[in-house]
Order: C-alpha cells, then sequence, then structure tokens
C-alpha cells in the first residue's frame, strides 16, 4: 500500500494544496510536488476531533487567516469561546 502527504500552503487570497508522492516508483517518473489550486472559500478556522484509544479526546484548531479570529466550540452542551491570533494552531484536550 503505497501512501502520500498533503500540504496546503497559504498565498494571499488563494491556497495551494501539495502532494508529495512517498511511492519510490513514482518519485522517479512523477515530479515530487504537484500544486493544486482551491476554487472554494475555506472557513477561516479549520479544525478537527480526535480520540485516543483510551479514550482522551481533543480538537485541533488553527486559523488560517492574517487576523485574530473568534469562534464557539460545542462540546457534549457545553460552548467554549476561542480567540486565535493570525495563524495560531490550537489543541484543547476535552
Amino acid at each position: 500500500m503505497h501512501s502520500s502527504r498533503n500540504e496546503v500552503i497559504r498565498y494571499g487570497n488563494r491556497d495551494e494544496v501539495h502532494h508529495q508522492a512517498t511511492n519510490p516508483s513514482q518519485a522517479l517518473s512523477e515530479p515530487r510536488w504537484r500544486s493544486v489550486v482551491v476554487t472554494h472559500d475555506l472557513p477561516v478556522i479549520l479544525h478537527n476531533a480526535f480520540r485516543a484509544p483510551d479514550g482522551d479526546t481533543a480538537v485541533i484548531m488553527i486559523n488560517i487567516s492574517g487576523k485574530t479570529q473568534q469562534g464557539r466550540l460545542n462540546w457534549h452542551g457545553t460552548d467554549t469561546d476561542v480567540s486565535l491570533k493570525p495563524w495560531e494552531l490550537r489543541l484543547v484536550e476535552l
């Protein structure tokens, strides 16, 4: 099974997703990085929740804008207000 890795890079008013092939045979026949332009708007705070095998939960959030952003995290009926500085990444353990 082969895997790949994506990376989003912010350039002014557009995002580019860079895809890196990790299959050695692809490295010989394809460019290492391919640029893809994202043509839709993204929310300014991206987030994802995770649960560890031991049951611990957490949310990772990142502000992908150039200014401070406010948000609200709702988890099991509890609201938590969040303020993230530009490009701030935060892990919230729940």
